[in-house]
């Protein structure tokens, strides 16, 4: 059996979905300690202007804590706005209208604890992008061999490009963003990536 270990991300994008293509089990890391201003709580969405972040809310002091110890606090409005950001920024794409549902089924629901929302989100973008292997949350924290969560610059230049929905291609977003433009044929495109 083929496993690769990652730590859970927000709606990642893309370039995370490539071990997936030659895996059985995903296993996600969900004793990972989480960082700032990593894709834990944030991912990024194509708009007019450029991009945007949208991002779950954690409370203060919880630095360093495993993911699974992260709750989600602060503004009781993020979900709605994720899925009015979704709307806005996506209506108009190929594929709005066949996936919109199942990402506003997931907003709709309460998040108590980051790791749940970030695990959905891997799960339902994987199923989504028709990925084969089974995605299992793991508690027990990444070992030196788990490929690591990335910032934005760090998957900067891995990206192939795709049509997007405004004006010229911009590296980094979400997988949201290559569903919505390319629909079944996103596999494809994470299939021209070169392997981890």
């Amino acid at each position: 059996m083929r496993v690769a270990t990652l730590e859970p991300e927000y709606f990642p994008p893309a370039q995370y979905f490539v071990p997936f293509l030659g895996a059985d089990e995903i296993h996600l890391r969900t004793g990972a300690r989480y960082r700032r201003q990593t894709l834990h709580n944030r991912t990024r969405l194509r708009n007019a202007d450029g991009w945007q972040w949208i991002t779950v809310p954690v409370g203060h002091g919880q630095f360093g804590r495993t993911l699974s110890h992260i709750c989600v606090q602060g503004d009781p409005g993020w979900r709605t706005r994720h899925a009015k950001a979704l709307r806005y920024n996506y209506e108009s794409a190929p594929f709005y209208m066949y996936y919109a549902p199942r990402f506003h089924s997931f907003w709709a629901r309460e998040w108590d604890f980051l790791v749940d929302a970030t695990v959905a989100s891997v799960s339902l973008l994987a199923e989504l992008l028709g990925m084969d292997c089974e995605v299992v949350a793991e508690g027990s924290e990444s070992p030196a061999d788990a490929l690591p969560t990335a910032d934005p610059v760090t998957y900067k230049g891995l990206d192939v490009p795709y049509a997007q929905n405004f004006q010229g291609f911009l590296p980094g977003m979400s997988a949201i963003d290559l569903l919505m433009n390319h629909g079944p044929q996103a596999r494809a495109v994470i299939e021209q990536y070169p392997g981890p």
